[in-house]
């Protein structure tokens, strides 16, 4: 300590900062351009750095859009071991303190967790942090522009049940029910990721509809022109 001055800011360029990545990362940006190191009289020095991670996730859209996720992102050092390197978490669950709200998901639950592995090459533990994250899924913009689409559609094809065979507007009801389930089944097909896990059970819902207007139409049709 000189005088009253108990700490300092210092440059990253002028301190060696532990190389601690996100494994399974599918883009990391650090933001460390206006970053600087809290240097205390003591020697300890603390860092905080903003950054964008992108994380590969295995997701289950079964119950799209109701559906729920869990990610998990494992913090680690890429070259040094835990006899160089130790890392733990402040905080181990549920600390929501800093989240900013999504518009798209809702953060259910979060927890950090310290594991160590032995990998075959060393005999040195090397310690990482998972990560995980229960996420949720905002639905109410997707019931409004994809489920009650879908619904409403429905009812006219069961309407159509009604009118009779003879009637060519039932087979303009067909062809045009069949095309805006179509259009709709494009719809989501585009909001979902590509996965053979797992077939949301609106995409089924979207293809038997279009399955069962289909063959309306079809018969219908066969019934015009044989009688």
């Amino acid at each position: 300590m000189i005088g009253d001055l108990l700490g300092t800011q210092k440059s990253l360029r002028s301190i060696w900062i532990p190389d601690i990545i996100l494994y399974n990362n599918a883009a990391q940006q650090y933001l460390n351009e206006m970053t600087t190191a809290g240097v205390v009289y003591d020697g300890n020095i603390s860092l905080s750095m903003a950054g964008i991670f992108k994380s590969s996730c295995a997701l289950d859209v079964r119950f799209y859009p109701f559906d729920f996720q869990n990610c998990l992102m494992k913090f680690a050092s890429w070259a040094y071991d835990g006899t160089k390197i130790d890392i733990w978490s402040d905080s181990d669950s549920d600390d929501q303190s800093k989240y900013m709200i999504s518009t798209e998901w809702t953060l259910r639950h979060v927890r950090a967790v310290k594991n160590s592995v032995i990998y075959s090459c060393c005999s040195e533990p090397y310690p990482f942090i998972d990560v995980h994250l229960l996420l949720e899924r905002k639905p109410l913009f997707f019931i409004i522009f994809l489920c009650l689409p879908c619904v409403m559609i429905s009812m006219l094809v069961l309407l159509g049940f009604y009118m009779s065979s003879d009637s060519g507007e039932k087979v303009t009801l067909g062809i045009t029910s069949l095309l805006s389930t179509t259009v709709f089944l494009m719809l989501v097909s585009e909001h979902l990721p590509p996965t053979a896990d797992a077939l949301p059970l609106i995409g089924i819902y979207y293809g038997v509809t279009i399955f069962i207007v289909s063959l309306q139409t079809a018969f219908t049709v066969l019934t015009v022109i044989n009688f």
